[in-house]
């Protein structure tokens, strides 16, 4: 998707949030480690520094991995299918004229 800007919100947002989250779940261990060091303050900017600086390229990754699964066995053709497994009657027409 080279059309798309890397910096921008759609993959910062993201990235931000899959940071916090994971920062959230290793809570405990990040103070143990914080308490037990004199560097705390500069172990903190350090992090803070990195995470703004990652936060978009994490998103990004977070992001191709989405894009791969949902274009997996062209489920961008069926997704809404009827019954017997077709697309949706506008995605068959949208087929038949462009492809």
């Amino acid at each position: 998707m080279p059309e798309r800007s890397f910096f921008d919100w759609r993959t910062a947002f993201l990235g931000y949030t899959f940071i916090l989250i994971i920062m959230g779940i290793n809570y405990i261990p990040l103070a143990k480690i914080l308490e037990n060091t004199s560097l705390g303050s500069t172990f903190g900017a350090v992090l803070a520094f990195l995470t703004l600086v990652s936060g978009s390229a994490i998103g990004f990754l977070v992001s191709q991995v989405w894009w791969w699964h949902f274009q997996r066995n062209g489920t961008q053709y069926f997704y809404h299918s009827d019954e017997r497994g077709r697309p949706r009657k506008e995605i068959g027409i949208l087929i038949k004229k462009y492809y």
